[in-house]
Order: structure tokens, then sequence, then C-alpha cells
């Protein structure tokens, strides 16, 4: 992959893929968020069609494939990440895919690109069509090019087998229903689960001389969240705990868990991304007091 300098060309690429995947022009990364499971929701694996999978989503980057012709009548292949960087990719297949093709994807940590849905492919729209048909033409993509990196999500119609190996704060399962549609922001009958104990959320570190001030955001702006005195011995060991962090430096965004049962906070480690907002941490501590099981799921 190539990544693209030039600002003109990217506008032009976001606006297409706006324009094309829900009909207006807005500059932000247009894909389907799925929230965590709430006690209150566990009737709708009960009654629908549910698929799970299981994602990597601390170490996969978070990405959308866009094949398309030009103005030119080029074939253009880009991979759009949600930092708005752009990478032109090569991509030997049938010319059809060129036709309008998106697929909802992740790129894992040794370059493969995993196929998670299908949004349009060859010009038609299918974001409504069921899950396993969405899937089923990413498989096809996948046999009909010869670009050996792509892999296509295995899912399954049982979670049990999911959370076997489940790798602690970097994997999630994912429970899609194979009826609704994928969409543009929060679907709310599509949910991720996690051990309640690898849920967490990220502050930012303002280092305060001795002490550090902990930031939520709210409404994009930056507020104060927590205190820890150096003065107070159990401040003093989390202050040494958060400094020896790989890659630790003043305002970076460190990920933080907490251990309800022993009443501890966890430093899990740095982040790359912004403080998590103050209702997103009221909702993070409410799930993680629902503490769901994943018996309570396979039931």
């Amino acid at each position: 992959m190539i990544e693209i300098q030039d600002e003109s060309i990217k506008r032009k690429v976001i606006f297409l893929l706006n324009n094309l995947w829900f009909g207006k022009y807005s500059h932000f990364f247009p894909h389907q968020i799925c929230d965590y499971i709430e006690r209150k929701d566990i009737f709708k694996i009960k009654t629908f069609l549910y698929c799970y999978y299981k994602s990597n989503t601390k170490n996969e980057k978070r990405a959308l494939l866009f094949l398309f012709i030009d103005s030119n009548c080029d074939k253009k292949a880009y991979v759009i990440f949600k930092d708005f960087s752009i990478h032109s990719i090569e991509i030997d297949c049938n010319s059809d895919y060129y036709n309008n093709t998106l697929f909802d994807i992740s790129i894992s940590p040794d370059g493969k690109i995993i196929i998670y849905d299908t949004i349009y492919v060859s010009g038609i729209k299918i974001n409504n069509y069921p899950f396993m048909d969405r899937i089923l033409e990413a498989q096809n993509f996948k046999t009909h090019t010869n670009n050996p990196i792509f892999e296509v999500c295995s899912y399954m119609q049982g979670i049990s087998s999911l959370s076997d190996s489940l790798k602690q704060y970097e994997e999630e399962i994912f429970l899609i229903s194979n009826e609704l549609p994928i969409i543009v922001g929060l679907n709310r009958g599509c949910f991720k689960w996690q051990p309640s104990e690898s849920i967490y959320f990220s502050l930012k570190v303002i280092e305060l001389e001795h002490d550090l001030v902990l930031n939520a955001c709210n409404y994009k702006k930056d507020v104060p969240f927590a205190k820890i005195h150096f003065s107070d011995p159990n401040g003093e060991i989390y202050i040494n705990k958060i400094k020896k962090l790989e890659d630790y430096k003043n305002e970076c965004v460190i990920d933080v868990g907490v251990n309800e049962n022993e009443n501890e906070i966890i430093i899990i480690r740095v982040s790359k991304t912004f403080p998590s907002s103050l209702r997103y941490i009221e909702k993070m501590l409410r799930i993680k007091r629902e503490n769901i099981k994943i018996n309570e799921l396979i039931k």
C-alpha cells in the first residue's frame, strides 16, 4: 500500500465515499459502530438469528476498502482509515468490482486485510442483505482476486467456542444480526462483548508538579476526571506505574481499567487515541457493574 499525500485526492475520495454510502458529503469516517451488549439487550439474541465472530480491535486498524473508476476511467482502489489517512493498493480482480465496491475491513499487524462486511459490490448496494449473504459476497471477492493478503472473517452461529482463547484487553466478540442492515453510526441491533475485567476507558495524563491530572473529554474539550496525588502512598504507586509505561510522555493518553471487586485501578498501556468522553466512561462503568458472563449469552 502507498499512502496518498495529495490533499485534493484525499478530499475527492472522502467525498465519493460518503456520497455513495449514505447520500451526502460529510467529512467523517462512515462506519458502523457496535455497542457493548447490556442486560436489557440479551432478549434480542435469544429471539433473532445472530452471527458471531472474534476481532482483535486493539491491534487491528479499522478501515474501509473502496474500489471505483475515477473521472479519467482509471481503476482505483483505496484503503481509508479512521484518521482519514488513505492508501492506494493494486488489486488484480474482475473489472466489475471496480464499478463501486465497498468493504468494511481491518488491517492486521502482519499486513493482512480482513473483510468483516460488504456494503457495495459491483455497483449494487447490499447493506440491507442478510449478514450471511454479505459475507458470501466478500468470500466471492477473495476467491476471484489474486492478492493473497485478503482474509474474510470466520463467523459462527454459536458463541461458546469463541471465548475459549479470547486475548485479554485485545479481542472482542461481535454479535451481528443476520437480518439487520449495516448502517452508518451506532447500530442498536448489533453488539460486542468482552469480559467485564477487560473493558477499559482512556484518559489524558497531565503532569502537575509531582502529581498527575487525568482528563476525560466533554463536548470535544478536555475536562479533569481525576487527580493522583504523589503525597498519597497509593497515589505514588500509580504515578510510578504510569510513568514506567512504554511510550509514556506528558499529555499522552493511557488506557485504564477498573477492578471493582478489589477496588483497584488497572493501568493497561499508552494509547494512540483521544481520551474517552464522560458519558462513555459512565456507560463503561455501568456495563462493568452488570458483569454479563459468556454463559448468559450461550444460554
